[in-house]
């Protein structure tokens, strides 16, 4: 189990622009805290590995809508393989590159299924954004392939200032692996609501 604090920095440097776009922020560095528990072999799984990631909003911010990407795996373009698959239901279905999310798990694996990656969370989907959580990414130019697990926040006046919280796992192994470790997770959430 490993344990991490940091302080974050803003994407862009004031002053700095980006996509056309100039930087909002006048600080390099932000007062936004990301705390992150990292399990390997989570529930003694050994192709689970647990990500617990607190978000703190600091006060003097002032939004209303808030996106967390709580953990994101860049992968080579070996990869090329995309896939959802629903562990309620227990199937896969092939997924385009996109880009973008959608609301199944994703797992991107080579194409004989000896090595494959995937993300899985209990707490999925975020309520009012229920077709979306999971996204996947090919960047061509950059000889790399990505896949995330997206938490939204929105609040009609302002979103409170604390923690947020989110619980995902990284499953990695073989696409069985991955697959079969994702239903074992599924089902121990399912017995622990009950």
């Amino acid at each position: 189990m490993l344990s991490t604090v940091s302080q974050m920095a803003f994407w862009l440097r004031p002053g700095g622009k980006s996509g056309g776009n100039s930087a909002k922020n006048t600080t390099a560095l932000s007062n936004h805290l990301l705390k992150k528990t990292v399990t390997i072999g989570a529930h003694g799984l050994p192709h689970a590995i647990g990500y617990h990631v607190t978000f703190t909003i600091p006060s003097g911010e002032h939004h209303r809508h808030a996106v967390f990407e709580s953990v994101t795996g860049y992968m080579p373009p070996v990869f090329s393989i995309f896939l959802t698959f629903d562990p309620k239901a227990q199937k896969l279905t092939p997924l385009t590159d996109g880009p973008g999310e959608q609301q199944y798990p994703v797992i991107l694996s080579t194409p004989g299924k000896k090595h494959a990656m995937g993300v899985w969370s209990p707490a999925q989907p975020s309520k009012g954004f229920e077709h979306v959580g999971y996204g996947r990414f090919r960047f061509k130019t950059e000889k790399v392939v990505k896949w995330n697990c997206v938490f939204r926040e929105k609040h009609a006046a302002r979103i409170p200032v604390g923690d947020y919280s989110y619980r995902c796992y990284v499953l990695v192994g073989t696409l069985k692996d991955v697959t079969s470790t994702m239903i074992t997770l599924r089902r121990s959430q399912d017995k622990n609501c009950n």
